[in-house]
């Protein structure tokens, strides 16, 4: 608008000075005189007209400057929010321990750590932060460790809680093997064998369920980045984020009354092959479509905090942020010996 206007009163000031050129004697000059005017007008009036092209020509670049310099602010302002695209949501395979069984769960020798007078049995459900790690670093081994309990890592590396739009949770055969099916796994409403070519498998075939004091559900960064809606259509959804944590919840709490069931949320991330808008990004400014991985973050612990369990905001609590990622992170998601530390100090504490 700017452009139209100063264009538009250049040509005004163009089209008088034209006017103005052309006027001479109100006498009638000779044919030679005639001719001179006309010429002298002519050359008056490409020459204004060249001049005011440059001036339109030099406004249209200041503008175009200036809109060009907003949008390079706008694009570089760390408040900004934008959707990443499926390049940018994916997860790095991460380093992984050795499978060593003897090692994932320290003996303490029937210590009695729990109130009925029996050694804490600690079961943890979860993704690649506690199945990538399953030796004397990982978050299991060290939670156990500090709390001299008996641990059984049920986690399950690239898995969301909720279950994908490719599931049908009505099949008489589950096959999502989600926080949910885990779920339904424990509470005896479908059959483990679907999940027998994992670890894990092993690991729940080993362990007495009655026994558990404390569940730990850690999942969230695979839904956000799978793209599952952090929202469902209902409380009990399960295709959403928030209906899955209902779900794993209300199902252990009712099958095992008498544990304490802690859900630790999504910590924060670092991507550093983002969207070439801007660079690079994190869970603080990427939406997967539906929301950042912040959102998710603190959406599961009001959800989880709701329905009476006890949550650690992992992204807002663990101590990982813009500032210090480097020192925490192995690669923008998965926490290095030093992240799983502190993770395994939260945990301990409650």
């Amino acid at each position: 608008m700017k452009i139209k206007r100063i264009t538009a009163i250049l040509l005004s000031t163009a089209i008088c000075c034209s006017l103005i050129a052309g006027c001479g004697d109100s006498t009638t000059p000779s044919s030679e005189s005639s001719s001179e005017t006309t010429a002298s007008a002519a050359a008056t009036s490409e020459a204004t007209t060249a001049s005011t092209s440059d001036a339109a020509a030099s406004a249209t670049s200041t503008v175009t400057d200036e809109a060009t310099t907003t949008d390079a602010a706008a694009a570089s302002s760390v408040d900004s929010k934008y959707t990443a695209d499926d390049s940018v949501l994916s997860e790095p395979e991460g380093e992984k321990s050795s499978d060593d069984k003897e090692t994932e769960r320290p003996d303490f020798s029937g210590n009695i750590t729990n109130n009925d007078g029996k050694q804490l049995q600690i079961v943890f459900l979860g993704d690649s932060q506690l199945d990538n790690f399953r030796d004397i670093t990982g978050p299991a081994y060290l939670t156990g460790q500090y709390c001299e309990a008996n641990v059984y890592n049920l986690a399950i590396g690239g898995q969301t809680l909720s279950i994908d739009h490719n599931d049908n949770p009505s099949s008489g055969e589950w096959t999502s093997p989600s926080g949910v099916g885990w779920a339904y796994v424990l509470s005896g409403k479908v059959d483990a064998d679907f999940l027998s070519s994992y670890h894990a498998y092993d690991v729940y075939k080993s362990c007495n369920l009655n026994d558990t004091d404390v569940f730990v559900v850690e999942y969230g960064v695979n839904d956000y980045l799978s793209k599952h809606p952090l929202w469902g259509g209902y409380d009990s959804d399960p295709y959403s984020y928030a209906g899955a944590i209902n779900i794993v919840i209300n199902t252990l709490r009712n099958t095992y009354p008498n544990a304490k069931i802690i859900f630790s949320t999504p910590s924060y991330v670092y991507f550093t092959s983002a969207n070439s808008v801007l660079g690079t990004g994190d869970g603080n400014l990427i939406n997967n479509g539906y929301a950042t991985l912040s959102d998710y973050s603190y959406g599961a612990s009001n959800t989880a905090q709701k329905i009476g369990a006890e949550t650690y905001n992992a992204y807002q609590l663990l101590g990982v942020g813009p500032e210090n990622y480097d020192e925490f992170l192995l690669d923008g998601i998965h926490l290095n010996e030093d992240g799983r530390k502190k993770l395994a100090q939260a945990w301990s504490r409650m």
